[in-house]
């Protein structure tokens, strides 16, 4: 199917145009022209048992998406907050003037849903590759031992960097961003998920540095990073498989967005 398109929401599954007419697939269904749209669709029941149909959302578009937003909105209200001169233990400073305290934690908040939503983009994004392009299985070495794992277990049972480190390399016959001359790429995703897993599985040294407060904790990081590197370089990595997918135009879309 098609990925290009003006009229359609950038984060659909595809769709294309149908050649000649076509009777109802069913009775009592629909009947379509020549030249009318043709998406994937799903179809589900609401609470109440009601069957709803809808167009097909790529779940990666919409996790980046989320990511953006989130990232934008980080940076409109950190460009708000206001600021007053303060004499801290350390020396004099700046504090956070208290009616903005609010707005403070609304920031945090959309770092956190930043940050969380570019790496499930990139694991969809993975997930999603290696369903439309594994047939049979692959082996992988786990415990020790090379294990033959199909679609369903390569994308449940291995971690995000093995899926972007060995999987989806090994898909399409590319060397490892792991593996580059310039690790740089690499170190953009080891960040993402440092920062990442810091935020899901948060400690109590990452939330108060307490005495010491060079210490990088949680907010150190929101305070010292523009929240549009999370997207960024969320979508510099799945651009390093961008020449061997299908249906790229989403990923165009959404750096028009953040940019």
């Amino acid at each position: 199917m098609s990925d290009q398109g003006k009229d359609f929401d950038w984060r659909i599954w595809g769709y294309s145009f149908l050649a000649k007419d076509m009777p109802p697939a069913y009775p009592g269904g629909p009947s379509s022209k020549a030249g009318d749209p043709l998406f994937y669709a799903s179809l589900t029941r609401t609470g109440n048992r009601d069957l709803i149909g809808f167009i097909q959302p790529r779940p990666a578009a919409m996790a980046i998406n989320i990511s953006i937003k989130s990232a934008l909105q980080a940076n409109s209200i950190k460009n708000s907050l206001k600021f007053v001169s303060n004499v801290t233990p350390h020396g004099a400073g700046l504090q956070i003037h208290h009616e903005d305290t609010p707005h403070l934690f609304d920031y945090f908040e959309h770092c956190m849903i930043s940050i969380t939503f570019s790496i499930q983009s990139l694991d969809t994004f993975c997930n999603e590759q290696i369903e439309a392009n594994v047939t049979g299985t692959i082996p992988v070495k786990r415990d020790k031992k090379i294990k033959h794992l199909n679609k369903k277990q390569l994308q449940e049972d291995l971690s995000l960097k093995m899926k972007i480190g060995t999987i989806l390399p090994k898909i399409f016959s590319i060397t490892s961003p792991e593996l580059l001359g310039n690790t740089q790429l690499w170190n953009k995703y080891l960040e993402l998920e440092r920062v990442r897993n810091t935020t899901v599985h948060l400690s109590s040294t990452h939330v108060n540095s307490g005495a010491n407060i060079d210490q990088e904790s949680l907010f150190f990081e929101f305070f010292k990073t523009d929240a549009r590197k999370y997207p960024a370089d969320a979508l510099d990595v799945m651009d390093y498989f961008k020449p061997k997918i299908g249906n790229k135009s989403w990923l165009d879309n959404a750096r028009k967005i953040l940019e």
